[in-house]
């Protein structure tokens, strides 16, 4: 039994030194940061990257850091990552658009139709996990009524137990959504100062625009080490991959 004990507290122990070392690591890059050492900084960031790619919080402090070192292109990246798993942040927002203003080129957002928005801001009105929780207890309390129902043949509980029923449907669907938007990667960032927009998924084929260092672009396709890419509703085309980082 002591064994047993101790198989299971030496993980945890283990765990917890590791989230302490990175807590530390980020108070050192934070520090570094202050102290406009950006360089080290960026390297102390970077470490903690590995381990958690999906912190928002972090991804932000990255996008702070390159926007000081002057590299654009990934300063927006992580903005548009901390948006990705904190949609609405203002800080991220507002950084956003300085980024926007500061480089060479015009850079707009993609645009998106009136249903898009809407969605994106339903998805992001609570976290994956709150919207689990939400889903489960949903599906719980259905459940609940139904068992209340079966003993007390009313009609109206009857009628709340499948209107929850179907409320915890909707949730499920919610969270998978959410689950994929968080997965997914369906949107990319140009990190080339000049990158030529082609027709067809070759070198050879009819150049119709150069992308600038810091767009966004949406991924449609791939072919090779060539991603059909589309900047509006009017205009898609071919890319070198290699021009991309995806958000």
């Amino acid at each position: 039994m002591r064994y047993l004990k101790l198989l299971i507290l030496i993980p945890l122990l283990l765990c917890s030194c590791s989230s302490f070392a990175n807590q530390i690591l980020f108070e050192q890059a934070n520090g570094a940061f202050e102290n406009e050492d950006y360089e080290e900084a960026l390297s102390l960031y970077k470490q903690l990257e590995t381990s958690y790619p999906n912190q928002y919080e972090l991804h932000f402090n990255l996008g702070n850091t390159y926007y000081h070192l002057d590299s654009l292109a990934l300063s927006i990246l992580h903005f548009e990552k901390t948006l990705k798993y904190d949609p609405g942040n203002e800080r991220a927002l507002h950084n956003l658009q300085l980024c926007y203003l500061k480089s060479d080129y015009s850079i707009e957002p993609l645009p998106k139709v009136f249903f898009t928005v809407w969605w994106e801001k339903y998805l992001a009105y609570f976290s994956l996990n709150s919207w689990s929780k939400l889903t489960i207890s949903t599906m719980w309390f259905s459940i609940l009524l139904f068992f209340v129902n079966y003993f007390t043949k009313n009609h109206s509980l009857k009628i709340f137990a499948y209107s929850s029923l179907i409320v915890g449907f909707a949730l499920i669907y919610t969270t998978s959504r959410k689950s994929k938007v968080l997965d997914s990667q369906t949107h990319a960032i140009v990190v080339m100062s000049a990158l030529p927009l082609q027709e067809g998924p070759n070198a050879d084929s009819r150049e119709t625009l150069v992308l600038h260092e810091g767009m966004k672009v949406q991924l449609l396709d791939s072919v090779d080490n060539w991603v059909q890419v589309k900047i509006d509703e009017d205009t898609d085309g071919w890319v070198d991959r290699n021009g991309l980082v995806t958000i």
